[in-house]
């Protein structure tokens, strides 16, 4: 590529990236100026019932993979409450909440809307767009009628593109994602603020890139991941980001293959860098536009929070930090978390396996595509680099991080489709049925003598 294409590329790239993130900008600051007045009575019913819930509770007894993290929705939620309509850039850009020596979270959240109290601590290092949406959702819905709306989209989704990748002959694809999306227990999602939004975008992005992808229409896959890294940089709480790259890519690369169209290993790393600038991008342009607003270098206080992510300490030596990290976040996997239950489904997937290759059913292929087998491989292993790159976030917060191995779970899914084959059955021999024997010739009987005359 000629150095004048390359620069061209990396200007429009530059232009995309500017264009959402001031896009996504306008649309929460418009979020901000809806009147605080208008959402109180749905704010009052949302912060009664946040008062009455755990800081941290769970979906089932003991099952740390079902943890609810509510105080972090209660930030959220005194954060929408918190924008100030008649300031609405810098109450967007300090993103401001409550929190009321001796009292929780939740409690915070109640004092405040009870008593209309401004916020306290600023969170100003994330752009907090869901935060936007939720203060457009409490004109007309409180916080447990937003729950069921999101389980409801979830699943709406979540069906259309199981339905999608069946009708384009990706079943084992499709079974491949429900069983990672099983193995995080996905369905907790919707349940709290925090995780849901990776799951929106994911399932969103995946969508709309497998339908282009089994129209041809694939010449926009780099905008399109350029994009949704943006995307889930204004929606993420720092979860489990990764999934909106993974995920979508995965599916990518196993259609192309099962549709017959190689995929160029230098667009699909082209389509990761894009996802990567794209969320880098966005996180840059909120201190950037900070900076601007408030009239002051932001770059210090978020090297600090950066630093903390990094390398906070929690009284391990390295070694055995990083070893927790990983551990923590594996452990919450179903089949290692839900006790016998999680054991039952173990057996049962490594029964679905060896029994069919002792049967004779499947055997290993005679010509397996390393190449794929490595890629998937490489994904698989991503969600592993980021816990150890972020080793104090992922060991503080392993009960909704560990939802990034999803892509881990499908991507061994499909190494296994590149190892094994189904054994087909030898199509039996056809016996030809003998010809049919001639029918015989019909000798036409003799006319019969005629009577002898009788003497006279």
């Amino acid at each position: 590529m000629k150095l004048g294409e390359r620069a061209s590329k990396a200007l429009k790239c530059a232009a995309i990236v500017l264009a959402t993130a001031v896009g996504l900008a306008l649309l929460l600051l418009a979020c901000a100026m809806v009147p605080r007045e208008a959402i109180q009575p749905k704010m009052r019913q949302t912060a009664t019932w946040m008062a009455n819930q755990e800081q941290v509770d769970y979906a089932y007894d003991y099952v740390l993979a079902t943890q609810l993290h509510y105080s972090a929705d209660a930030v959220w939620l005194s954060i929408a409450y918190d924008f100030d309509e008649t300031d609405p850039l810098e109450s967007m850009i300090w993103a401001r909440y409550a929190q009321w020596p001796g009292e929780t979270m939740n409690g915070s959240l109640y004092q405040s809307v009870k008593h209309e109290r401004p916020g306290t601590q600023e969170y100003l290092r994330y752009w907090h767009g869901p935060a936007g949406i939720m203060r457009v959702l409490h004109l007309f819905l409180n916080i447990e009628q937003i729950y069921g709306l999101l389980c409801v989209l979830v699943a709406v989704l979540f069906v259309a593109l199981l339905v999608l990748l069946w009708r384009h002959g990706l079943r084992g694809e499709a079974a491949a994602f429900a069983l990672a999306m099983f193995m995080v227990s996905a369905w907790i999602a919707p349940l709290c603020l925090e995780y849901v939004w990776i799951f929106l975008v994911m399932l969103v992005a995946s969508l709309v890139i497998v339908r282009r992808e089994s129209r041809g229409a694939s010449g926009l896959l780099p905008v399109l991941f350029l994009v949704t890294g943006e995307v889930t940089a204004f929606l993420d709480f720092l979860t489990t980001e990764t999934l909106t790259l993974t995920i979508p890519i995965l599916l990518v690369l196993r259609a192309r293959k099962r549709w017959g169209r190689e995929s160029d290993a230098r667009r699909i790393v082209g389509c990761c860098i894009a996802w990567l600038v794209g969320f880098a991008g966005m996180w840059a342009a909120k201190w950037a536009l900070s900076s601007v607003v408030l009239g002051t270098d932001v770059m210090p206080y978020v090297n600090g929070h950066v630093t903390e992510r990094l390398a906070g300490d929690v009284g391990l030596a390295l070694g055995n930090f990083l070893v927790a990290a990983l551990a923590r976040n594996v452990l919450r996997l179903f089949v290692f978390d839900y006790g016998t239950a999680g054991t039952v489904v173990l057996c049962a997937l490594m029964a679905a396996l060896v029994i069919p290759l002792l049967a004779g059913k499947l055997r290993v292929r005679g010509r397996i595509d390393w190449k794929a087998v490595l890629v998937y491989v490489g994904i698989a292993l991503l969600p592993y680099v980021r816990y150890l790159v972020l080793h104090n976030h992922a060991y503080g917060h392993y009960c909704f991080t560990y939802r990034a191995q999803a892509a881990t779970v499908m991507a061994l899914c499909f190494v296994v489709m590149e190892l094994l084959e189904p054994v087909s059955k030898p199509a039996a021999k056809r016996v030809p049925k003998p010809a049919p024997k001639p029918a015989a010739k019909r000798v036409p009987k003799p006319a019969p003598k005629p009577a002898p005359k009788a003497s006279q």
